[in-house]
């Protein structure tokens, strides 16, 4: 019963809608995922994307904003009682011949753009999964890149 009140709590939570969101209408970003909505829709700023074809890396901020649902998840996973969790951004280094990627740098964001935690220790290089939202990150990058 403490398992079923704990998630009715976290369904009455307020989070923000995408209306908050400030920079959906934003021409620098580009819907890379897969938009369901248990999955988080991932958007790339076009002008903060680096590419180095020679070793085969692209390095990019993504956002990941995930549906009321995925909010929920996120804040539940923070541990913290956040009522206007928005988003998680990250600076994301893929190595797309081996398909494999790693976080640089990730913070999580409120509806209103403040920051409340953020972490700047690299990760290891980790493959990423087929039919995962990080996949549909790299094929979209890919994609709008022409990268083969």
């Amino acid at each position: 019963s403490g398992c079923k009140l704990s998630t009715e709590i976290q369904n009455k939570m307020p989070v923000c809608s995408e209306n908050d969101l400030y920079f959906i209408d934003d021409a620098r970003y580009f819907d890379t995922g897969s938009g369901s909505d248990s999955d988080p829709i991932i958007l790339a700023d076009s002008k903060t994307v680096s590419i180095d074809r020679k070793n085969k890396t692209i390095k990019a901020w993504t956002l990941w904003i995930s549906s009321k649902a995925g909010r929920d998840g996120s804040v539940k996973d923070l541990g913290y009682s956040y009522s206007n969790y928005g988003y998680m951004k990250s600076l994301e280094i893929f190595n797309y011949s081996n398909r494999t990627s790693k976080t640089k740098q990730s913070s999580n964001i409120n509806c209103d753009g403040s920051i409340i935690d953020s972490y700047g220790t690299e990760s290891k290089w980790k493959e990423i999964p087929p039919e995962s939202a990080m996949e549909s990150v790299l094929h979209g990058l890919i994609e709008h890149y022409n990268l083969k």
